[in-house]
């Protein structure tokens, strides 16, 4: 569930955009990882593979809908989220 949220979010950012993400997919992954404070925590790492798309308009898409998505928001600050683009990390402004 909260890879879908995660894409329609991307997708609702790229129909204003008039962009086509038909094509894209986002991959979620879910397990335990270290917190900052110590101790165990859950970690989610979300992949964006977009098909044609500039990676700098899709590091912009991962951002604006990881900010907006109803489970990111709900779980900002609770759980280690990564980001990445195909594969490869990104940098995102802290929410």
């Amino acid at each position: 569930m909260p890879r879908r949220a995660m894409e329609s979010a991307l997708l609702r950012f790229a129909n204003g955009r008039g962009l086509d993400l038909s094509e894209a997919r986002v991959t979620a992954r879910v397990g335990i990882g270290l917190l900052k404070t110590g101790g165990l925590g859950l970690a989610v790492a979300l992949d964006l593979d977009a098909p044609g798309q500039n990676r700098d308009v899709a590091v912009d898409l991962m951002n604006r809908a990881h900010e907006t998505c109803p489970y990111s928001r709900a779980t900002r600050g609770n759980i280690v989220v990564t980001l990445t683009v195909s594969g490869s990390s990104i940098e995102r402004q802290a929410a």
